[in-house]
């Protein structure tokens, strides 16, 4: 093996089919770019992986932590309403915490995304180190709105799943609905987190367009939006989700090694076919179907 041989599997670039054209559509963009950049896939994965790992760390011991004082609780206070008065605390601290942990998280997607940008629009050789760190210098301000509104969301949306179990004068079918609405709101925040990673490394809006625009996109289609979410989230439903520890351990070796790299293409390829029926049609004609081998405008 030649000495160079383990950089180059990692910055080879092949940004185009072996018959020189570029994919109809953005669903077969996905295989195009799966297939022809597959190892700067596991890398920029990897890489990403690097901003989550304080957050997962902290996770871990937090989890090894409330099931010592659950266990320490139980023996001196079995009474089962106190119980889940404990565990709502506790689970209200642990997203307490982790709110600048998922900012910091957000801001390595900042990141993500810009190398997501390049490989959708088919930019020619990327440098995939310094085109992920210039992701995320130059995507802070978006990286940062996207993390504090998704953080604080979070802590909200869990604190009140965890608060209605323990209020009995609430009634059975308002806590559905209730749990029912917030999750609905949970699809709108994290749809409009995404939108704003995938418009950042495109357009330059002041923070109130950004905004404004973004919330409106997470709203009106909220329907694909959902979808979406749980299509390009896949692997990380599947590593907290799933029940059975050898799935949730196959499912954490993916996110590490692809997931990443997976959430940030496939939300990216909906995200600019939304931006192109939305925004590019009107103010942006040169970015419509850009990385397809359609021409401008048709």
């Amino acid at each position: 093996m030649k000495r160079n041989s383990f950089y180059n599997f990692f910055n080879k670039d092949n940004s185009k089919n072996n018959d020189g054209k570029l994919p109809s559509n953005r669903f077969k963009a996905y295989f195009d770019i799966f297939k022809n950049r597959f190892s700067k896939l596991i890398l920029l994965s990897l890489i990403t992986c690097l901003f989550f790992l304080p957050l997962v760390i902290f996770t871990f011991l937090w989890g090894v932590y409330m099931n010592y004082a659950k266990e320490q609780f139980l023996i001196t206070n079995p009474d089962e309403k106190m119980i889940l008065f404990q565990n709502f605390s506790l689970i209200c601290l642990q997203y307490l915490f982790s709110i600048p942990l998922f900012i910091l998280s957000f801001i390595g997607l900042g990141g993500t995304f810009s190398v997501a940008k390049k490989m959708v629009f088919q930019e020619g050789d990327l440098f995939l180190w310094s085109d992920f760190f210039n992701g995320v210098k130059s995507n802070i301000k978006s990286s940062l709105l996207s993390g504090v509104v998704f953080s604080i969301y979070t802590f909200i949306y869990f604190m009140n799943i965890y608060f209605y179990p323990i209020v009995d004068e609430i009634p059975f079918f308002l806590k559905v609905i209730l749990i029912i609405l917030l999750s609905i709101i949970f699809v709108i925040v994290a749809s409009f987190s995404l939108f704003v990673l995938c418009g950042a490394s495109i357009y330059k809006f002041k923070f109130i367009a950004t905004t404004k625009n973004n919330l409106l996109l997470s709203i009106i289609l909220l329907p694909s939006n959902l979808l979406m979410v749980i299509v390009s989230m896949l692997f990380i439903i599947g590593t907290f989700f799933i029940p059975l520890l050898i799935m949730q351990f196959i499912f954490l070796a993916l996110l590490v090694f692809y997931g990443f790299s997976h959430s940030a293409i496939s939300f990216s390829l909906y995200a600019y076919h939304v931006f192109d029926k939305h925004i590019n049609s009107k103010y942006s004609l040169e970015l419509i179907d850009k990385g397809l081998d359609k021409s401008k405008g048709e």
